[in-house]
């Protein structure tokens, strides 16, 4: 996700590639988006590059279309599985301006997600900093 969020030119790849597919009826396209770091300050620009993709393929037949967010509780290959998968079909085709509360509640209802890794918890604009991190005490979070 950040990298969509950051870098434009990755984010018009994306929106100028998939609706080259010519063949969209009856086809499953499955968009995954990682966050380690929770931002939700970082979803905007992604969710709106997504829209007309996902309406495009609504629109031509698709048989499922299904974007989501994955948590990735660690970057190495031997990381275990994140139970968090949060639907973003309904925010990205009918934005409302307290999705984000909606989207912090979801996240908050989850327990496998590091206290250090909860940056949404931030309410600025520095919240989207890469290098930022919460004020929480990453030692006690490590240990539960």
């Amino acid at each position: 996700m950040e990298s969509l969020a950051n870098r434009r030119h990755e984010r018009q790849t994306l929106t100028d590639l998939l609706p080259s597919i010519t063949h969209k009826e009856g086809f499953d396209l499955r968009i995954q988006l990682q966050q380690k770091r929770l931002r939700l300050n970082l979803w905007p620009p992604v969710l709106e590059a997504l829209k007309p993709v996902l309406e495009d393929f609504e629109r031509q037949g698709a048989a499922n279309v299904r974007i989501y967010l994955y948590y990735e509780r660690h970057t190495s290959m031997f990381a275990e599985e994140s139970d968090f998968e949060m639907e973003l079909n309904e925010i990205i085709k009918n934005p409302r301006d307290d999705w984000m509360e909606d989207a912090t509640k979801f996240i908050d209802s989850h327990p496998g997600i590091k206290d250090c890794h909860r940056y949404y918890l931030i309410r600025t604009d520095a919240d989207c900093e890469l290098d930022r991190a919460p004020d929480i005490d990453e030692q006690a979070a490590l240990e539960r």
